[in-house]
């Protein structure tokens, strides 16, 4: 591992983490919820130290789908919409987030959020936080290591701190680096609005779209479905690459 790089398997000689409740986090996974990563598009993430559960979504998916607090005035407000779309409730305020936020904007990991990081008077993760997540974030997630692990596999700290780093963006991801086990997640647009019968699947971060047709969606009236939040499993047929097992999640 990087020398710069706080050694996160013996995080009880740094005071930065034993001051940090992420330091009560046994094992860390990137939520299966999360989008896949794609260098051109900017995200918004969050992290719970309850669980060590991280979630990242695409910035344009949160401001385009969920609904700004009906209290809040400018801004965006992505980390609070991000908030409510994992937790399905606003987050109160003047309390303390057990957890933090952080961002990818323009190319660059930010760690600074004033919705979620209130705790720190300069709304910013402390360094150790930071450094673990960008491990994470080197590790699994801009190379889509994480596709290739079951959904509710996590990574206890030690294992991560002796992995390789690789901090190269594999463009999209394919389907055969994809975990068979794993839900992916994506948008219904259907082809013809007018019969709303043949579509796709647009799954953020992923070089296919999966084209589909009304009838191979559980428990969907074709009308109803158009803009739906998706979660599916993908198969191999052949050479090509099919969705099955699709369910509207949301909203």
């Amino acid at each position: 591992m990087d020398s710069s790089v706080i050694n996160i398997d013996n995080r009880s000689s740094s005071l930065l983490a034993s001051s940090s409740l992420l330091n009560n986090c046994e094992t860390l996974r990137i939520h299966p919820i999360s989008d896949i990563f794609d260098p051109t598009k900017n995200y918004v993430g969050l992290i719970s130290y309850l669980n060590g559960d991280i979630y990242i979504k695409q910035s344009d998916w949160i401001s385009n789908n969920m609904e700004q607090r009906r209290q809040r005035r400018g801004g965006l407000y992505l980390h609070g919409r991000l908030y409510y779309f994992i937790y399905r409730r606003w987050r109160v305020r003047n309390t303390a987030f057990i957890g933090g936020g952080f961002s990818y904007l323009d190319g660059v990991w930010k760690f600074i959020s004033r919705t979620l990081n209130t705790m720190n008077n300069d709304e910013r993760l402390n360094k150790f936080e930071q450094k673990v997540l960008q491990v994470v974030i080197d590790t699994l997630y801009i190379n889509h290591r994480w596709l290739e692990m079951p959904c509710d596999h996590r990574i206890d700290c030690q294992s991560l701190a002796v992995m390789e780093r690789d901090k190269t963006y594999i463009s999209k991801a394919h389907p055969s680096n994809i975990n068979v086990s794993r839900k992916l997640h994506g948008t219904i647009k259907w082809l013809n609005h007018e019969r709303c019968r043949l579509g796709f699947i647009e799954c953020i971060g992923l070089d296919r779209d999966f084209y589909i047709h009304s009838t191979g969606i559980l428990k969907c009236r074709s009308f109803s479905c158009s803009g739906k939040h998706v979660e599916f499993n993908i198969i191999q047929e052949g050479h090509s690459w099919k969705a099955i097992n699709i369910t509207t999640i949301w909203p």
